[in-house]
Order: C-alpha cells, then structure tokens, then sequence
C-alpha cells in the first residue's frame, strides 16, 4: 500500500511540473533551466541545464545536458545563438536525423525573415549534397524568459546522418592511415579557432575533425599538403587538364552544388566560410555541407566586412585587394571553364583578384561603383553574368567568364 500512495504522489507532482510547460504557439516550444539559474556568457564554457521539449501533448525532458553560446559575429548580436551538449547520443529530432549530443540553436537575428539558412538547407537537399542540415523551428524560453523563435538544427561535425567520413578518434601512431576523413573549414575566422592553419595561397583553414586532442603534427600536415596540391592544381598551368587539373581532386557534384546554391543566394559567406572535407583513402575533396547563409539572398549590410566600401545611396561595391582569405574559391570560380576569346595573344592570365558587385541594373550607379573600384587601384571592370542579376569583376588581364560554363561542367 505504501508502494502504492508514492507511485501516486510521484505521478502527482510529475503532472504539476509538466503543467508549467506550455506550448505558446503552433510551433514546439523548448524550455531551458540552467543550474543555479546561470547566464549564458561564455562561447567556450558550458554550463549545465535541464531541457523540456513540448510539442502538443508530447512532453519530453533532458535532465542532463550542457549549453553554451556559439557563432562569430552572431554572438555579438542582441538574440544569441546556443550550441546544445547532451550528455550520450541523443535522436533530438527523431527519426531520420543523426543521434549525437551536439545540437544547435541558431537565433537567425540578422535575418528577420528567419528563413535564410532552412531554405538553403532544403536547396542542398534538392541539389544532391550529401548532408544538408535539419531546420526545425521552436520557441525558446531560457530562465523564464521568452527569447523568440529558433531554429533547431545539426552541429556540423563528422557523424552518421551528418558529414559520413571515416571518424579518427584515436591519436595516430607511425602505423595509421591518417589519409582521412578530415572536416575542416575555410574560415576567415580561423585564427581564433584551436587547430588551424595557412595553405600556400594564405587560406586561413581551421579543422573541424579530427578533434584537437587528437589531431597529431602527421595529421595537419598531410592535410595542409593535400590542400597545397589542391591549390597548385587549380592555379597551375594545367588547371583544365582532367588529370593534373583541378577537377583530378574536387568532387564536382558537391563543387558544383555548393556553387549554385551560394550564387543562387548571393552568399557573402560562401568566400568567407565554407566546409569543406575529405574520406579515408578517397583522393576526392568534396564541398559541403553547406552553412551561414543568413545574410544571403540580398540581406548583407555591413560596412567594413572585408574592406567594404558603400555608395551614399546604398549601392555595395565590395572591394577585397589583399584579402587572400577568398582567393581560392574565387579562383575555382574563375578557373572551371574561363572565356578567353578577348584575351590578346601573349597575355598572362593573373591570379589579382579586384571587385565583388552586385548590380541591380542602375548604369549610373554602376558608372561610381566602376570609378571607386578604379581609385582603389583596379584599371578594368569585367562584368560576368550570374543568374541572380549579380555581376562580378576582377582586374587587368583577367577574361571574364560566363555561368553557362558552370553549367556545362555541372551536366558533364
């Protein structure tokens, strides 16, 4: 009988706890406590929490995990984005999506329609990327306090459903096949990151996995070394040639599709952030998956972001000289099937990369775009024609190239 009353008292208090947690839209709402009701501060440190998950009458509690704050620039907006650290492997978003204890939820802030990054990760489903992250909208209340929408999505790192490489999770000796699976990142900000280093053309790469207690000296070498060879592929004189050329190396599926759905978007990001990763003993470089695209789809206002020079009448002319940190996406760009009709017999083709614009039609406009770009030290403006409208320019010597080329290369 005592048995009996204490069963009845813990489903008592159980339905009064699970009554203070509502559903405050259509949407499932998410609840976070953190222990001794601790302020997220911190990028790097976690603290722990309880979480409840309501969506409808389905009520389900996590009472062990950790949660700290993510993101780079977005960290230092008002709506802070939280990375989610469960105790074991958890299905967060049940089936079909990876079973991991790390989760993001990412605040969108810069983005007020909240929609940029979900309907990018549905472009990369429709592309054929082999992982596109989840989008699952909740509300989010944290400490009592009603944060707003967020979007539930995967941490991109090396797991089933996720980037599906070989794991090296052990350090290496003389004897391991470290030839992968790497994820690293083309990261502008890469620095500040605990492995990372400079290719040959200065790209800042950060490595994502295998992790930093574990990465050894062999490791980060050959990795370093296979994207050296990438480079030296791509700018080498041979770039066209199916074997020594770059396209020996990149896979052009995942090339071809995180291409499209970074210019389809107008991505910034996609020159500044991009994902990149490598299996064990596959000599294919595949890009993906594809993430960071809320300030896509004409949403990018900032002024100084790679030495960014604005018009008074708001017309974006993105100067980037010196700014070696897009040079090999560019070049991939510029270099998959270049148009070299106006180019002079003799002349030398350039790696200089000058001008980024995008052109909404207005000659006049375009005409002081053309002579700030010519004051920055950039003698001609070649225009290439993308589909969003967009053009784009480089300097002297450079023939401009045309999308068609991207889509011969993508049906081949």
């Amino acid at each position: 009988m005592k048995r009996f009353f204490i069963g009845i008292l813990f489903c008592l208090v159980s339905v009064v706890c699970m009554a203070q947690y509502d559903q405050l839209t259509n949407i499932p709402t998410v609840y976070i406590e953190t222990y001794g009701n601790k302020s997220v501060t911190s990028k790097t440190t976690y603290i722990y929490a309880t979480l409840t998950y309501v969506d409808g009458s389905n009520i389900v509690q996590y009472d062990s995990l950790q949660i700290r704050g993510r993101g780079n620039s977005t960290w230092n907006l008002a709506k802070k984005p939280y990375r989610l650290k469960f105790h074991e492997s958890t299905k967060f978003l049940g089936k079909g999506y990876a079973k991991n204890k790390s989760w993001t939820l990412l605040a969108n802030h810069g983005d007020k329609s909240l929609l940029r990054n979900a309907v990018t990760f549905t472009m990369g489903d429709f592309l054929g990327q082999p992982f596109s992250p989840a989008a699952h909208f909740v509300d989010l209340v944290l400490n009592g306090t009603y944060l707003g929408n967020y979007q539930v999505s995967d941490q991109v790192n090396v797991d089933n459903k996720r980037v599906e490489v070989y794991e090296q999770e052990e350090v290496a000796t003389d004897t391991t096949n470290i030839t992968g699976g790497y994820l690293v990142e083309v990261d502008g900000f890469g620095t500040s990151e605990e492995v990372y280093f400079r290719t040959n053309k200065n790209l800042i790469v950060s490595v994502k996995s295998p992790d930093e207690d574990v990465i050894n000296t062999a490791q980060r070498n050959y990795i370093k070394q296979y994207l050296n060879n990438f480079e030296s592929s791509l700018f080498g004189a041979s770039f066209t040639d199916p074997e020594y050329g770059y396209r020996a190396i990149a896979d052009s599926a995942t090339l071809m599709s995180w291409y499209i759905a970074t210019e389809l978007s107008a991505n910034v990001d996609g020159f500044w952030s991009t994902y990149l990763y490598k299996d064990q003993d596959d000599p294919r470089l595949y890009f993906g998956p594809l993430w960071d695209y809320d300030i896509a789809y004409n949403n990018f206002l900032a002024r100084d972001f790679l030495n960014l020079s604005v018009s008074t009448d708001g017309y974006r002319c993105f100067f980037t000289h010196g700014i070696q940190q897009v040079e090999l996406l560019v070049g991939i760009v510029f270099k998959i099937k270049p148009d070299t009709s106006s180019q002079e017999d003799g002349e030398e083709d350039t790696d200089g990369f000058g001008i980024f614009a995008f052109d909404d039609g207005d000659d006049e406009r375009k005409e002081r775009c053309h002579q700030q770009d010519t004051d920055n030290g950039v003698i001609e403006f070649f225009e290439v024609e993308f589909p969003h409208g967009g053009s784009f320019g480089r300097g002297q010597k450079v023939p401009p190239i045309r999308f068609s080329a991207f889509l011969d290369l993508f049906v081949r």
